[in-house]
């Protein structure tokens, strides 16, 4: 799973040994996976002492087997039983939300400080484009996640169910297959949108030149690895996913960061273990960041690394496909043999659990004007008092589109 290369890996071991100790390293790499154990180990040693040893010049790659491995321990890590407050999971991420939009202003602000005026106005231009997609797409998000979560919640368990005839389990998908279908071209079109801003912000990064002396040409070379894209280079590619699984390891955070060393873990290659430790030291440095800014604060790297992470998890969040749907409608029509179950229906007949995958997408910064009023009522969405249908869902973001090409 390169990138971290033989002689890097062993610098790295060096450096993990001296800092933690021969036995407690030792105990780390050789004893039973402890993600706790991880993530204390990491407060124990220096982002910044890990950096110069990291020359990364892609993303790590992994076979079928290790990224089944990943995504299955990240998968089993998102399973609760009754007893889990899914209240409090709902709050916990509203605020993890607002905090990473707060996060992300702030690094806009911070590059703004820090970059000459042709790259300001380049990088206003992507901000306003940003806030204006994110906020009008606010209400196709709801109905999107509505969606899942009927999927989630109540269509998986119906369809497994063996005492329900396979006619009725075959009319119930079939019944939303067509709105699936539907909200996987609007996700296609919105995702789009977000390519095209995040090209536009990486041309503006790579151009960009320093407002004073006091920022060095090396301080903008772009892009550079920090605290804030380490995770997405040691990780699996997001995209090779489930649409749920995406949406549990987008936001970078103590939860994501748990998850994703869950997932190494379950790897267990020794590189796969020094990358967790990796992820855990990276961790620590970014919340040192957030509980003491005006101390450590972002460097160009950093701050052009926060925006770009947001709006590449943005965009992730468009990336819902209908093949599910599709899949237990084909495994129901065939006869609903046990031995050819869909892979998405065989996770919930394995376990007891209930599994609750569903995920809402966060609302953008409202425009400064022409702000419509939207309401949700019984998860039927409405803007300005008229109920929104899929056609019209798809004429606003095409138009939606042609505002955005224009600001």
């Amino acid at each position: 799973m390169v990138p971290i290369q033989a002689e890097q890996q062993a610098k790295l071991v060096s450096l993990f040994k001296e800092t933690l100790g021969q036995d407690e390293y030792t105990k780390l790499l050789s004893g039973e996976p402890s993600i706790q154990k991880y993530l204390d180990a990491g407060k124990q040693v220096s982002f910044e002492s890990i950096l110069p040893l990291l020359r990364i010049s892609g993303s790590a790659q992994f076979t079928p087997d290790q990224e089944n491995r990943y995504w299955s321990a990240l998968q089993t890590a998102l399973v609760s039983n009754e007893e889990t407050d899914w209240q409090q999971i709902v709050d916990d991420t509203v605020a993890a939300i607002k905090d990473y939009r707060n996060r992300k202003n702030d690094a806009r602000n911070r590059i703004f400080a820090l970059v000459d005026n042709a790259t300001y106005d380049k990088e206003v231009r992507v901000h306003w484009r940003t806030s204006y997609l994110q906020y009008n797409t606010s209400f196709t998000a709801a109905a999107l996640s509505f969606l899942t979560e009927d999927f989630d919640v109540t269509l998986i368990p119906y369809c497994a169910n063996e005492e329900v005839p396979v006619w009725m389990r075959k009319r119930a998908i079939a019944r939303v297959i067509n709105d699936a279908d539907n909200k996987e071209e609007v996700s296609n079109l919105i995702a789009s949108y977000w390519n095209t801003l995040i090209a536009d912000f990486r041309k503006a990064m790579a151009e960009a030149k320093p407002r004073s002396a006091s920022v060095s040409d090396s301080d903008t070379s772009y892009p550079r690895l920090t605290c804030y894209n380490v995770e997405q280079l040691l990780t699996p590619d997001i995209s090779s996913a489930t649409w749920p699984l995406q949406m549990a390891t987008s936001f970078s955070g103590h939860d994501s960061t748990r998850r994703k060393i869950s997932g190494l873990l379950a790897i267990g290659t020794e590189q796969a273990k020094i990358s967790s430790l990796i992820l855990s030291a990276a961790e620590h440095a970014r919340q040192q960041k957030k509980s003491n800014p005006s101390i450590n604060e972002l460097t160009l790297a950093e701050a052009v690394a926060v925006v770009e992470g947001y709006l590449r998890d943005m965009r992730a969040f468009w990336q819902f496909r209908s093949s599910d749907f599709h899949a237990i409608y084909r495994w129901l029509e065939d006869g609903a043999a046990l031995v050819e179950v869909p892979e998405v229906l065989r996770w919930w007949l394995e376990n007891d659990e209930k599994n609750h995958l569903c995920s809402s997408i966060p609302e953008g910064e409202p425009p400064a004007k022409d702000k419509p009023v939207v309401t949700i009522e019984d998860k039927v969405i409405k803007v300005d008092g008229k109920i929104i249908t899929d056609e019209q869902l798809r004429e606003n973001i095409e138009k939606l589109g042609e505002v955005i090409g224009k600001i």
